[in-house]
């Protein structure tokens, strides 16, 4: 609380910045985005410089995604207005086949958006999804809020989550998270198309 930062700029890839949800807000030389919920940003690269203040202790993962060929043409033919912001509760909300009953979801960066890179926000008390291995793209798990949930990959025993916690599930793997009834499932999924894929 108090303090602030100014990451360091890159030309080169994409960065993407996913809060907590503590209360804080980005400057630049002309706009300013209020963090108080779960959130992301993406900087202009090196064009536009930012800096991330905290109001309460929060947290923030930067995400540091680099661009193929595919990427860079996809980008320079149609891509999001940098720099970007959004609440998660300003995402697109969407149903989907896997999500267990009283879950809800959110698409911050729909895919294709930022080039191969997607990210969303699941949330449930007592929810969570049990998910088929993916097969096109990665995924990474960003724990959020009050989470107590147990997430299982492929074969593996159940792994305890908890606010703050991060997680990898590749492509080809089945997947679970899942909390007990009165347990919230609360976190931001960030999504990555696997080479052969964005080759195609």
């Amino acid at each position: 609380a108090g303090c602030q930062v100014s990451p360091a700029l890159d030309a080169d890839n994409v960065v993407i910045l996913i809060f907590n949800g503590k209360e804080g807000y980005i400057t630049t030389d002309t706009e300013l985005f209020r963090v108080c919920e779960p959130a992301v940003f993406a900087p202009d690269f090196d064009r536009t410089p930012y800096t991330v203040h905290a109001v309460e202790d929060i947290e923030f993962v930067m995400g540091v995604f680099g661009m193929n060929e595919w990427d860079r043409n996809f980008y320079a033919a149609w891509h999001l207005h940098f720099p970007f912001f959004s609440l998660y509760s300003d995402g697109v909300q969407y149903d989907e086949d896997c999500k267990l009953p009283g879950t809800k979801s959110w698409s911050l960066i729909q895919p294709f958006q930022i080039g191969h890179i997607s990210i969303g926000v699941v949330r449930g008390v007592g929810g969570g999804t049990d998910e088929k291995a993916h097969r096109i793209y990665h995924q990474w798990n960003y724990c959020l809020g009050r989470s107590d949930f147990e997430l299982t990959v492929g074969g593996d025993a159940p792994v305890q989550q908890e606010p703050g916690d991060f997680s990898f599930v590749r492509a080809d793997q089945d997947h679970k998270l899942a909390a007990a009834p009165g347990k919230e499932a609360f976190y931001a999924w960030i999504r990555v198309f696997v080479e052969e894929d964005i080759q195609k």
